[in-house]
């Protein structure tokens, strides 16, 4: 072990002068916005040791080309350690310029070093005259050229050492198993099923503390898949007339671009009621008892559709649980067409109405980690005082890839809930995931029993196989086991329950489903909606078309809670009087398909003339367009469609708290 130590000490030396300069660079950067400060001691604690870490992985990864030349230095002593030191210098370099860049873009634009950066080259004149004009250019290249030198003799110097040839290669073979091992655990940074990602460095919501914590070039290249999703100003701008009224924006302003409304809405229901959100795992409308599917996959949840207020007519803008994850934090659709947005960095500040909960403490519960699709990031960045109980916050044992089963989670999730202070109420999101392949049951779930069905049944009702319709069995089972131990408890008499799927999933040809539904797709994006609160709400059926995006207004509303909206969402209560609309949005498709759904109506839309059509969804012609013998109606639908689809994608860059 000592030989192996000594067989990579000049490595491990280089390697420390680079964390090193990192670390001294983030002391720099911290010193230089001092005055951008507002974080609690701990948080910077926290940040730095992330900062650390994120800088020991980087600095791994850089130095794998030295680990890997150093396996045939016996073939060639003389050049493997000048390779060494100038490639080690060459990552100091690297170091020092993105640090010096971060440290340029953030007193310019107040955010770190990322892949926007490169349309500066599209006018590299202007931009190069700009930065001679903005930055001390030509001290600071002297400074670097000073350092670069100093750097390159120093690693010279490290990596001379004439004993690194001298181990036999048995040993030798077994130091770089060793340390090709240890290399490993440090680059993927945690204790966990996920690794280390750049979401974690935006636990805290301060910009500055965020910038400080992550290594500029993981920032850099985590950006890099994004550089080209963006959103077309001019479009915004010709449908704002339209967007503008349909939200009833307060002071209207085409130039600002201003989509702000502040509500003071009356209370409907008495006293500051808990709320539990709870986010149903690929509960599609047609695979639910709610709406009648014939093998009766959810009696539970369809128990408490009929015991509280029930939406029959409410849909996800798009499928997928990290864009409904990014959906119900922050009002708006996930736009983007190929990465979720929960993984895009350069939209990670997002205003959310959760926030307006002012009195309420704030809980996230979630069976795996966090880390998953990079949501920490969207739900610790923006959620106030936000607590997360993931992967290491349990007591219950990890049932597959996506952590704690369903009847774990919401049984851990009531045990904090229990412990809570009467006084004050709590806004809970509680995310299951045991609907969803591998469909694991596992072997400790209650009473649960799997049910034998032949798979014509299954097929005849929209189930793949008998292992999907026992989990999602399996998973109402945990949520109507969770109800049962609620009403026992103290917490249950004022707690309001807001229960809703995901987003929905292709209809398999289920016979019980209408034609119309199979024909537009509509079931990949129905799903139930339910706000439940026995001894707060009377039961009721309010059939107004609505989506995702309202749920947050409607609940401030619904408690008489002040707030902010700057998104596309709207109170269901009070500013969608008439019967409604949902706006729609198949990602997946090839160009996107995007939409408008009411009552009557449903507008689908390629953005362009030719694919775009105006359907009769309920009626017997439910596929014949009706653009020519709606023209009005088709105009009014097709321009709050376009309008929706630009401005949400312009709102996911624009919409900071």
């Amino acid at each position: 072990m000592w030989e192996a130590i000594q067989r990579y000490k000049s490595i491990i030396k280089s390697a420390l002068i680079c964390i090193t300069l990192n670390i001294l660079f983030r002391l720099l950067f911290l010193y230089l916005f001092k005055d951008d400060i507002d974080f609690t001691f701990s948080n910077f604690l926290y940040a730095t040791f992330l900062g650390i870490k994120f800088d020991i992985r980087l600095t791994l990864i850089l130095f794998l080309p030295i680990f890997i030349a150093h396996f045939f230095i016996k073939k060639s002593p003389k050049m493997i350690p000048k390779f060494s030191a100038i490639w080690a210098t060459l990552v100091a370099l690297i170091f020092t310029i993105f640090h010096i860049l971060n440290i340029g873009s953030f007193s310019y634009l107040k955010i770190g070093v990322n892949s926007t950066l490169l349309k500066f080259l599209d006018n590299i004149a202007i931009s190069t005259q700009m930065m001679f004009q903005s930055y001390p250019v030509f001290p600071i290249a002297i400074g670097l050229f000073l350092f670069i030198f100093s750097t390159y003799k120093t690693q010279v110097k490290i990596f001379s050492n004439k004993s690194l040839n001298s181990m036999k290669t048995k040993k030798l073979v077994g130091a770089h198993v060793l340390f090709f091992f240890l290399g490993a655990i440090l680059i993927y940074g945690k204790m966990s099923y996920y690794p280390l990602r750049w979401s974690e460095a935006f636990f805290s919501g301060s910009p500055t503390l965020s910038f400080y914590c992550i290594n500029p070039i993981s920032y850099f290249f985590n950006t890099l898949k994004f550089k080209n999703t963006s959103y077309d100003i001019e479009k915004v701008k010709k449908y704002y007339p339209v967007i503008s009224k349909y939200l009833n924006v307060d002071n209207p302003n085409i130039e600002d671009l201003n989509f702000k409304r502040t509500r003071n809405p009356k209370a409907m229901i008495k006293g500051k009621p808990n709320i539990i959100h709870i986010i149903l795992e690929s509960v599609a409308s047609h695979k639910s008892s709610v709406f009648g599917n014939p093998l009766d996959p959810t009696p539970y949840l369809k128990d408490i559709s009929q015991e509280g207020l029930f939406f029959p007519n409410f849909f996800t803008p798009s499928q997928a649980t990290a864009r409904s994850m990014f959906t119900s934090v922050t009002g708006l659709p996930d736009l983007s067409r190929n990465k979720t947005a929960t993984r895009n960095p350069l939209i990670i500040n997002q205003h959310s109405i959760i926030n307006s909960f002012t009195d309420h403490k704030k809980l996230y519960f979630i069976g795996g980690s966090a880390n998953w699709g990079n949501i920490r990031g969207v739900f610790s960045n923006n959620i106030d005082d936000l607590t997360i109980y993931e992967e290491g916050s349990f007591q219950s044992d990890r049932t597959d890839v996506w952590g704690l089963s369903d009847y774990d989670l919401f049984i851990e999730a009531h045990q904090v809930f229990k412990k809570q202070d009467p006084k004050k109420p709590f806004y809970a999101v509680i995310q299951s995931a045991s609907f969803h392949r591998p469909y694991t049951i596992p072997d400790k779930a209650g009473d649960f029993k799997t049910k034998e069905t032949e798979q014509v049944e299954l097929s005849k009702y929209g189930f793949i196989n008998l292992k999907e319709y026992n989990s999602i069995r399996f998973q109402d089972y945990a949520f109507g086991n969770f109800l049962k131990l609620a009403k026992e408890s103290d917490y249950f008499k004022n707690t309001i329950f807001v229960i809703h799927g995901d987003h929905g999933l292709p209809h398999q040809n289920a016979s019980h489903i209408t034609e119309s539904e199979r024909y537009h797709n509509l079931v990949n994006l129905h799903v139930p909606f339910i706000i439940y609160g026995p001894k707060l709400i009377e039961p009721s059926i309010n059939k107004t078309y609505m989506s995702q995006l309202d749920v947050l207004p409607s609940l401030a509303s619904l408690l008489g809670i002040p707030y902010t909206n700057t998104t596309l969402g709207r109170d269901i209560f009070t500013e969608k009087k008439d019967k409604g609309d949902a706006f729609l949005f198949f990602w997946y498709e090839t160009p996107p398909l995007y939409g408008i759904i009411n009552d009557q109506y449903y507008l689908s839309t390629r953005n362009d003339e030719k694919s775009t059509s105006l359907f009769k969804h309920q009626s017997e012609s439910f596929s014949t367009d009706n653009k020519k013998q709606h023209p009005e109606t088709f105009k009014e639908m097709k321009d709050l469609s376009h309008g929706l689809y630009e401005t949400g994608k312009y709102m996911m860059y624009h919409n900071n708290h």
